[in-house]
């Protein structure tokens, strides 16, 4: 029995000393527990925290971003501000230089003022001289107009005697034209019987070459009329100019014809190199000194040797030059085509 109660005295002494630690192993653990608690407790704290940072740190990111894009648009703003300070700069001296040019300008300027305000002064002296002078003038011409009333009388009747005499010569000059016409009737009478001789046979080779050219130049108005107005009458006995022609053409009632008749006038003068002033006075001349007493047949060589003729006698100077006679011609020639 001493045996077995020493057992369970020692279990018993077991169990208390266990039981013993398993309550301060509880009370560790209750410690422990509350610790976990606080702990979880802190943890939780620190996870709002900690969620509340993350927010925090999103929205400082946001924000840096935020400035380092205003901060590239104000490096940007910097970098063009730095360009228009030196821009600004660059001008400021170009606009000193003008100011000082202006500067230099506007003291030329003030000395030309002076100058031109001494003149002023000279010339109001002038001015004044003038106006007195004016005045003397005006005194001077009331007595001039006095004077050409005088004279203005002796000019009207010097003028009625100038009238008088324009009209004597004017009658003079159309009893003198009436004469040339009898004188040319009377030669044209004379020699009407000879008119069939040919001009070969006429003795004197000047008037035989004066006979031929005038005749180139009858002939050459004639044949122009011809070939521009082919459909108009035409007289082989009727004297042709050429101012003639011009004057029919305008007068033609028909437009298409008068139109066409223009062209071949254009053509025509184009084909013989014509110049009126230069070759219708020379023809004229030719004929004004020619004897108008027959109208000969003529040929090249004719023509040739009677410009021959006249130049070595010196007739052929002014309007009827030999190299103008010679254009004549060759004229003659294309309108015989």
């Amino acid at each position: 029995m001493d045996g077995f109660e020493a057992v369970t005295d020692k279990h018993t002494k077991q169990i208390e000393s266990l039981t013993s630690q398993i309550e301060v192993k509880n009370e560790e653990i209750s410690k422990f527990n509350e610790d976990l608690k606080d702990l979880r407790r802190q943890n939780n704290d620190l996870k709002i925290t900690v969620d509340s940072k993350d927010e925090e740190i999103e929205a400082l990111k946001d924000k840096i971003n935020k400035l380092e894009s205003e901060k590239k648009a104000l490096q940007t703003a910097l970098r063009d501000v730095k360009g228009e300070l030196e821009a600004v700069r660059k001008e400021a001296v170009v606009l000193k230089g003008e100011n000082l040019s202006l500067k230099g300008k506007m003291e030329q300027l003030e000395s030309e003022k002076e100058v031109l305000e001494r003149n002023l002064k000279s010339v109001e002296g002038q001015l004044n001289d003038v106006r007195q002078e004016v005045v003397e003038l005006k005194n001077e011409n009331s007595k001039s107009r006095k004077r050409n009333a005088a004279l203005d009388l002796n000019v009207k009747k010097l003028s009625n005697r100038v009238d008088e005499m324009t009209r004597t010569l004017e009658e003079t000059t159309r009893d003198n034209s009436n004469l040339k016409k009898e004188v040319k009737n009377l030669r044209e009478a004379a020699l009407q019987g000879m008119s069939f001789m040919p001009s070969s046979f006429l003795a004197d080779p000047v008037e035989k070459a004066s006979l031929n050219l005038g005749e180139l130049c009858r002939r050459i108005p004639a044949m122009m009329y011809r070939k521009v107005l082919p459909n108009s009458p035409f007289d082989d006995k009727k004297s042709y100019k050429v101012k003639y022609m011009l004057e029919d053409i305008e007068e033609l009632e028909d437009e298409r014809e008068k139109t066409e008749a223009r062209k071949r006038w254009q053509a025509l003068q184009q084909t013989l190199n014509w110049r009126k002033t230069r070759h219708t006075r020379a023809m004229k001349s030719i004929q004004d000194n020619r004897n108008d007493i027959a109208h000969p047949d003529i040929d090249e060589e004719q023509l040739v040797e009677s410009v021959e003729v006249m130049k070595q006698r010196g007739n052929l100077t002014g309007y009827c030059r030999p190299e103008i006679v010679k254009e004549l011609i060759e004229m003659w020639k294309l309108l015989s085509k």
